[in-house]
């Protein structure tokens, strides 16, 4: 069994000093969380600006693995023309081969609207 944490965990301390962190904690392995912002909600702060290049590169001298990778924001709003968001096919570019898989998961919604569901597939 492979266990990981997700980096967003940490979302507001540095990356490299999240690595350093999770890899001191003796994980060999992360979820590495994409970053996103939707309105006020943001999650994997510290990744905000970076490019996926450079944060596959910290990741690959950190010595950690990734388990896997997961796109936080393309599923969120239901006005999006994609559910995956735009940086994911930018770190699957990158990184297709240290990549295992590619998690997605229910949407965040704060509704009383029980019909959100048919709006949004």
């Amino acid at each position: 069994m492979n266990l990981s944490i997700a980096t967003a965990t940490f979302y507001f301390v540095p990356f490299r000093k999240t690595l350093e962190i999770i890899r001191d904690a003796g994980f060999e392995y992360i979820e590495l969380d994409i970053y996103w912002k939707g309105g006020e909600w943001e999650a994997a702060q510290h990744l905000k600006g970076i490019k996926p290049r450079e944060v596959l590169k910290m990741v690959k001298d950190s010595g950690l693995k990734i388990n896997s990778i997961h796109d936080i924001g393309g599923v969120i709003a239901s006005d999006t023309e994609s559910l995956i968001a735009p940086d994911t096919y930018e770190y699957l570019e990158y990184g297709i081969d240290d990549i295992p898989c590619v998690v997605f998961h229910t949407p965040h919604k704060k509704t009383n609207d029980q019909n959100w569901w048919n709006k949004y597939k």
